[in-house]
């Protein structure tokens, strides 16, 4: 039982891996100040330099070599000794932190908190070993009841917490009129992107000629064969690919459509700062989500092909009077279901009932 559990402080460490950053983006940035309003002791753990980011006022960040990999255990142990004093709740953001953060818990004797967002996230916390006081939070309904599927843990142990955003502009797709529309896509450039979906629709609507504009925000593995595409397709007029760290929201701003292209059991977290600029967004089903619905907040492909996304895109082109309807439409939904204090809030909810759970049974234990 360490000293701050005694007193009543919920001491939590995140264990933040280069995953997290790139999926969560500024999500987590707000879900750390959104924390800082409550009486919560944070911690930020990470082998990533952009860890050094979030040192936000009170909140301590500790940027160390990988907790993963080779002499793992070792690492662990000795980022145990310096936590002083001990936390008492430690949360892992994805799958590939939640190992360490489960043998960091066991060393520290404290709670732990898995956050799930994909369905590989669900996957990894069915395999990870986690005691009757650990908690899940669940970033949408369906992953919510994936995991109470599992009966891996308590139902009142599973939290859902939407993810946070800031609603930035009133919707203005298509204001002022311009010769060509501009569309957003910000994906990983992988196998789960769906990238080379939107290149082969953006093919799709050249030959029809309605092109529009793209640009690729992103990066990965598959970067020089999507640039090949490119070219070789005689996209290089319409087509520009550019990394942006941090906020995402000037360049989706400035776009009449966002894509959401991936349909791979992940949440993307951009899509949301798009519905928050007011940006009518075309997606793929998505299993885990349930922020889209079509017609109302978004535009749903009824398949997973090329030419059904290349059917959407010229739906809304043609008819600016349904992208204004899905702007805000969805600019309404992220307003209503999606803000920082609610996401905040949920996470120190799960929090304090971990805290109140092993208050209760070290009571009885005495």
């Amino acid at each position: 039982m360490t000293q701050d559990r005694d007193r009543g402080v919920i001491s939590s460490t995140l264990i933040v891996g280069p995953d997290a950053f790139d999926r969560f983006g500024t999500v987590l940035r707000r879900l750390l100040i959104g924390l800082v309003e409550h009486p919560v002791q944070l911690r930020v753990v990470s082998w990533d330099p952009r860890v050094d980011e979030l040192q936000l006022g009170p909140i301590q960040t500790l940027r160390r070599l990988p907790l993963t990999g080779p002499f793992h255990r070792r690492r662990i142990r000795q980022l145990s000794e310096i936590l002083s004093p001990p936390s008492n709740i430690v949360h892992a953001l994805t799958a590939e932190c939640f190992r360490p953060a489960f043998e960091l818990a066991e060393l520290l004797d404290a709670d732990l908190v898995l956050q799930i967002s994909s369905l590989d996230d669900c996957d990894h916390a069915e395999s990870t070993p986690i005691s009757r006081q650990a908690g899940i939070i669940a970033m949408t309904r369906p992953l919510a009841q994936r995991v109470e599927q599992s009966r891996r843990v308590p139902s009142d142990r599973i939290q859902l917490v939407r993810p946070g955003v800031l609603v930035s502009r009133p919707s203005a797709i298509f204001a002022p009129p311009v010769e060509y529309p501009s569309m957003v896509c910000s994906a990983p450039f992988d196998p789960r992107g769906g990238v080379e979906s939107v290149l082969e629709a953006l093919v799709i609507l050249k030959r029809r000629g309605n092109p529009v504009l793209v640009f690729l925000l992103g990066d990965g593995e598959f970067e020089t064969g999507l640039r090949r595409f490119v070219r070789t397709h005689d996209l290089s007029a319409w087509v520009t690919f550019a990394q942006i760290r941090g906020d995402l929201s000037p360049a989706v701003q400035t776009a009449d459509l966002f894509v959401e292209p991936s349909h791979e059991g992940t949440l993307r977290f951009d899509t949301f700062e798009a519905m928050a600029a007011g940006v009518a967004v075309v997606a793929f089903p998505n299993p885990v989500s349930d922020h889209f619905f079509d017609g109302r907040t978004a535009l749903v492909c009824p398949s997973t092909k090329s030419e059904a996304l290349a059917n959407c895109i010229e739906r809304l082109l043609t008819d600016a009077a349904l992208g204004q309807a899905l702007a805000t439409g969805g600019l309404d939904y992220v307003r209503a279901h999606h803000t920082v204090t609610e996401m905040a809030q949920g996470v120190v909810d799960l929090y304090r009932k971990l805290a109140m759970a092993q208050a209760t049974f070290s009571f009885g234990d005495a």
